[in-house]
């Protein structure tokens, strides 16, 4: 069964034209944590839109209306929050690097990609908020993790690539994560990635290729152990983003 927010995130992740539904979906998915605030008029004036648009949103989900869609939303937190906690206590680090490991084409640091992949969470714990971008099925594959990191209260979702980047509606102050397997993304795009490194201040890379151009707006690159396109790599971004939820909840979220 689907919670409210993995329904939010397909919107988000799927949308290619930022219509008035795109607008609606990630208002609320910022204002999850903020009850106060999060109201149908409220909604409806920061999502550029009316009280009936936000009602027939809801309706289109499945909910009968907001209020029903809210309810849900705080009691589908509480709930995936338990299961968080249930699932962290099955986590072994070894196990996850050992996988790294079976499935890599390329030499496997487990102590760099521990490091790198610190850094990487340090980053996302200091966002505001947190973008992914890259080809449909990697950002696929990250729903999990957006999904808990809304969990978490961090404001995390996927931005569609068409056949260019676009990136004007991306806040410069947001951590950008490029999810690229074997640097494509940088290779057929140069200057469309020249421009998302321009424009964004934040941007740290998940990839098999290190190639990449220095930019003062590049913070790191969390390196897979690839060097040739294989199918097996895709399995590869599940395990390493099963590792930075792990990370992200055991550094700052279960001590508080």
């Amino acid at each position: 069964m689907n919670t409210v927010t993995a329904m939010l995130l397909t919107i988000i992740g799927g949308s290619y034209n930022k219509d008035a539904n795109y607008q609606i979906a990630l208002t609320i998915l910022r204002l999850m944590h903020d009850p106060a605030h999060l109201n149908l008029s409220y909604v409806a004036k920061a999502s550029l839109t009316s009280s009936s648009s936000v009602n027939k949103f809801c309706r289109q989900l499945g909910f009968g209306n907001f209020a029903e869609m809210k309810a849900l939303i705080m009691s589908g937190l509480r709930v995936r929050e338990e299961q968080i906690a249930y699932r962290s206590r099955l986590f072994d680090e070894k196990e996850v690097l050992a996988r790294l490991n079976t499935l890599s084409s390329a030499p496997f640091d487990p102590a760099r990609f521990r490091e790198s992949a610190m850094d990487l969470v340090q980053a996302m714990a200091a966002s505001q908020e947190i973008v992914l971008m890259g080809a449909a099925y990697p950002l696929a594959l990250s729903m999990n993790l957006q999904e808990d990191l809304n969990t978490f209260g961090k404001v995390a979702y996927g931005h569609p690539l068409s056949l260019s980047v676009h990136y004007d509606d991306i806040g410069q102050d947001c951590l950008v994560i490029l999810l690229s397997m074997t640097g494509r993304l940088y290779e057929f795009l140069k200057k469309e990635f020249d421009g998302l490194c321009r424009h964004c201040h934040h941007i740290y890379i998940v990839s098999g290729f290190q190639g990449y151009p220095h930019y003062e707006s590049i913070h790191g690159i969390l390196p897979i152990p690839l060097n040739d396109d294989r199918e097996d790599g895709n399995q590869m971004f599940v395990e390493v983003f099963y590792y930075l939820k792990y990370l992200y909840y055991m550094h700052y979220v279960r001590r508080m």
